[in-house]
């Protein structure tokens, strides 16, 4: 097990101890779990735009802040996936069924389609910087998977399970699935290397059921 770095008394230090305090009173967690239902979630993008643009200094600010609030928000969900291995496995997949019975399916099919635009958009503009900061971030991510957590057998199972859906859906010509498959037809087929170097070894040997 890793040794655990020792902490220092920023902000998020100082709101774990005054936290651990407050969550002795009733009366505080009673007013969290009010305020918490009282959420309004569709209230965010008018947030988001009088951020952006009311006071563009205090924008700047936030962006510059954005990788120490990207970092303390991954080592939360570093730990709360730690602390969910003391949960039984029954309580986890119900609490995890609520969750995603209420997340915004339409917000994030966006996020995940802007996402690719955005990269895209970077990428067009060979940054030297950026190419350099995505090394370091690729390496260290490498580093991570390698470090006494095998996931191998579960990503094939993911994977086994995902190109039985995949196949499924591809059956249907009309299939927004089918129609991506032909567009990744066609990039293999400007990049023959890849099928080479890449797909010639995976598939080597493989032969669809009923014609071995």
């Amino acid at each position: 097990m890793p040794e655990e770095k020792t902490v220092g008394g920023g902000p998020i230090d100082s709101t774990a101890r005054i936290l651990r305090e407050l969550l002795r009173s009733p009366k505080f967690k009673a007013t969290i779990t009010i305020l918490l239902r009282e959420l309004d979630p569709e209230a965010t993008p008018e947030l988001v735009r009088t951020i952006f643009w009311e006071d563009p200094l205090f924008f700047l600010s936030l962006v510059a802040a954005l990788p120490a609030l990207i970092n303390a928000c991954l080592q939360g969900l570093r730990e709360t996936l730690i602390q969910t291995d003391n949960f039984p496995q029954e309580t986890l997949i119900e609490l995890l069924a609520q969750m995603v019975d209420e997340l915004d399916g339409e917000a994030l099919g966006e996020i995940g389609q802007r996402s690719i635009l955005f990269w895209q958009k970077l990428s067009e503009d060979e940054n030297e910087s950026l190419r350099k900061a995505t090394a370091r971030l690729r390496v260290e991510i490498s580093r991570a998977r390698g470090e006494g957590i095998d996931t191998t057998d579960t990503l094939l199972s993911w994977l086994n399970n995902w190109i039985h859906t995949v196949s499924e859906r591809a059956k249907d010509p009309e299939s927004e699935t089918s129609r991506f498959i032909s567009g990744v037809g066609e990039v293999l087929r400007k990049n023959p290397d890849f099928l080479t170097h890449v797909l010639a070894p995976i598939t080597s040997g493989i032969a669809p059921a009923g014609k071995e």
